[in-house]
């Protein structure tokens, strides 16, 4: 069996003192396109370390040559809105995989939360797929939904494909385009064609929740955290349930399942700003040695047995830390920020203060891989 442990230490903070002959040259300067303020995917070419592209919340992508020195927008005669995951098809790197979210007027394009193959030479679509139609959303809505600039039709759910693709080679040479929604939908396409494979749901969704920002593979497996979104009493929603799922990536069938449960006990009351419902696993998932590392919105990290389920190791972020670098440290939610596992570490951003009443925080924390008992 697996022996999986953890051994946590202090936070590690980017701020250690540098050498300041070293940094002497560096200077500040921008690196991409005006992006609306922040980049919401990135994906590179294989073997070429010079060519990758961005996804951007105003719906453009962007593919540079040269580094991220120069950037030549890809999406200029595409009616697609904001953009939440990019792919690269590794055999033929003149096909990239977008997924888009909603549209914020009408009339909603068939190209919104959607998953696009693109043509990189002319831009052209090769083909598309909707899961969700007629998804018009302004948060600004949602207070009132008459107001003046809100949508007179359509299904106002912020379905969006934030959650990046996945293209896994499986045997006998076929590929399978993985993509979760926020829908709470989990898909398997054709990469080819665009046709669905099978498709797989886990509950109604909701703005803040669902398959929220990623999904891990480990060759047999996708791993897909659901996330909630509470509602005025605190609780999640209904239909709601935060959840890991293991599925097989042939035939959608639900290997296993961790179901979060809301731990108010002691005085995490005191630490956690929603310990009762906001317990969602919304981060991406990351697959290392054998066990899948997953966190949630109450600040709980989590190992599991890939292939059993089986909870190796568990540990409450929501906490004061001392730092290497002498700040203050507090741990808090689990959200956006990717859990990744490098050098025989696990790292992880503890603190996600900006969506339904989260916890904040400032913890990056170091986590050391190690056989045996897990000792925190």
């Amino acid at each position: 069996m697996l022996l999986f442990g953890l051994a946590a230490l202090a936070p590690l903070a980017l701020a250690r003192q540098a050498d300041t002959a070293f940094t002497a040259g560096l200077r500040w300067r921008p690196v991409g396109p005006n992006r609306a303020g922040r980049v919401s995917a990135v994906a590179g070419v294989p073997g070429d370390p010079t060519v990758y592209y961005i996804g951007t919340p105003d719906g453009g992508l962007w593919k540079t040559t040269d580094a991220g020195t120069t950037w030549q927008p890809i999406f200029d005669a595409v009616h697609a809105p904001s953009i939440g995951a990019v792919a690269v098809a590794p055999s033929d790197a003149h096909i990239v995989y977008v997924g888009t979210g909603e549209a914020t007027s009408e009339p909603a394009e068939p190209t919104t939360d959607a998953i696009l193959a693109i043509e990189l030479a002319t831009g052209a679509i090769r083909w598309h797929f909707q899961g969700t139609k007629d998804d018009i959303f302004l948060t600004g809505c949602l207070s009132n939904r008459a107001g003046l600039n809100c949508p007179k039709y359509g299904v106002f759910l912020d379905a969006d494909f934030g959650a990046s693709v996945v293209l896994v080679h499986r045997p006998g040479g076929h590929d399978i385009l993985l993509a979760g929604q926020k829908s709470s939908t989990l898909y398997a396409l054709d990469p080819d064609t665009g046709k669905l494979i099978w498709s797989r749901n886990f509950g109604p969704g909701s703005i803040a929740g669902g398959i929220h920002w990623g999904l891990a593979y480990d060759g047999t497996r996708v791993f897909t955290p659901v996330s909630v979104l509470p509602g005025r009493d605190g609780k999640p929603g209904p239909g709601q349930i935060a959840a890991l799922h293991a599925v097989n990536v042939d035939t959608g069938k639900v290997e296993w399942s961790f179901i979060a449960q809301a731990d108010c006990g002691g005085d995490r009351p005191t630490r956690v700003r929603n310990c009762a419902g906001g317990i969602g696993l919304s981060g991406a998932a990351t697959v290392v040695d054998g066990a899948v590392v997953a966190g949630s919105l109450d600040g709980f990290l989590r190992a599991f047995d890939a292939k059993t389920g089986e909870l190796l190791f568990q540990y409450d972020t929501t906490r004061d830390f001392d730092t290497v670098n002498g700040v203050p440290g507090k741990g808090g939610a689990i959200d956006n920020a990717s859990i990744v596992a490098a050098n025989g570490y696990v790292f992880v951003n503890s603190g996600y203060g900006l969506m339904a009443g989260q916890t904040p925080g400032n913890a990056f924390l170091a986590f050391h891989v190690q056989g045996g008992t897990t000792t925190p």
